[in-house]
């Protein structure tokens, strides 16, 4: 119980039970991966922020939140194209919560009817990837160039306005599979 609750002051009263309304508010939360299901393209998020739980007889007690089943990833796309990332347990995302369910939109897709009342909860998180603490911090990002890489820039295919593309593949081999293969060292328009 909220000491403040033990007055008979009705301001003290009000704001107890709106701090309490508030805090059942999720806008976004950093999180783990538990487990991913590529082919529902899914994971089982744990969100890493602690919350203050206020026990029966008085005491507080900082515990986990519980885990978010069921999240849908967001891999970017567009026009018939797509990125994907080989995600698993233990990477850092960011869980942003949908203002309403997103349940039947994302069995159905399309234009759908809300049919439950959840606001801002955690079951309507979204799964962005890419966000890291600073412990986990990504080693040499070029401040100059557009790279897919690995995270410890072992592979790079690196993209630069001012020196053109490098693909780099250090202790292994860089495969091309194609019917046919064109490379061009002049034209860059010509095919």
């Amino acid at each position: 119980m909220d000491s403040r609750a033990r007055y008979e002051h009705p301001l003290e009263a009000i704001e107890t039970m709106v701090e309490a309304k508030i805090n059942e508010v999720h806008t976004s939360e950093p999180c783990t991966v538990v487990s991913v299901d590529f082919e529902k393209q899914t994971a089982v998020l744990q969100p890493v922020n602690k919350t203050l739980v206020r026990k029966p007889d008085g005491t507080t007690e900082w515990v986990l939140k519980p885990q978010i089943p069921d999240v849908p990833l967001q891999f970017p796309h567009g026009g018939g194209s797509s990125t994907t990332y080989p995600m698993k347990p233990g990477d850092e995302v960011l869980a942003s919560m949908a203002s309403r369910s997103q349940d039947v939109w994302q069995q159905n897709g399309g234009e759908q009817q809300i049919v439950d009342a959840r606001v801002h909860d955690l079951s309507n998180a979204f799964c962005m990837i890419g966000f890291r603490s600073n412990p986990k911090a990504l080693p040499a990002v070029s401040s100059i160039s557009s790279q897919v890489r690995s995270d410890d820039a072992q592979h790079i295919i690196d993209h630069n306005p001012l020196t053109g593309t490098t693909v780099t593949s250090k202790g292994t081999k860089v495969a091309i599979r194609s019917d046919s293969v064109f490379l061009n060292a002049g034209d860059p328009y010509a095919v």
